[in-house]
């Protein structure tokens, strides 16, 4: 969950700032907007507070845990996307050149057989005419283990 960030007094002592984003936390489980995440809060790049909240998972009643491994799903599209704008605007990158170059192992090939040259830019923008490739490798309780 990405939320706006809210004014915080990051020099409270630890117990006041749990409160505050408990005060934010808690509504959400009860009103199962999710059901369950895990708060990080920095200052100056130092990791001032740690917090889980809600279920791991909710139908095993399993608590979510510091450590729990989520699944970023579709999040990582612009996280990726920004570090290859990145890359490109430090002239490490072309965003037109064949991602062969950086993915030798990959090897799409057209429905005829013969090779496909797709690139960054059409891998960033989702027009490389790619399929769901998700169950291709693990399935999804594969995922969740």
């Amino acid at each position: 969950m990405i939320t706006p960030a809210f004014p915080l007094c990051t020099d409270a002592p630890s117990a006041h700032l749990s409160a505050q984003i408990q005060a934010v936390v808690q509504p959400a489980l009860d009103d199962r907007r999710f059901f369950g995440a895990v708060v990080l809060v920095a200052r100056n790049g130092e990791l001032i507070h740690q917090q889980a909240a809600g279920w791991a998972d909710r139908e095993n009643a399993c608590p979510m845990a510091l450590d729990a491994i989520f699944r970023l799903a579709s999040v990582s599209k612009p996280i990726v996307s920004v570090a290859a704008l990145v890359l490109v605007a430090q002239g490490r990158l072309d965003l037109d050149e064949d991602i062969t170059r950086w993915m030798p192992m990959f090897q799409p090939r057209l429905l005829g057989g013969s090779p496909a040259r797709i690139t960054v830019r059409q891998l960033l923008s989702h027009t490389a005419g790619l399929g769901c490739l998700r169950d291709a490798v693990y399935s999804s309780l594969e995922v969740i283990r």
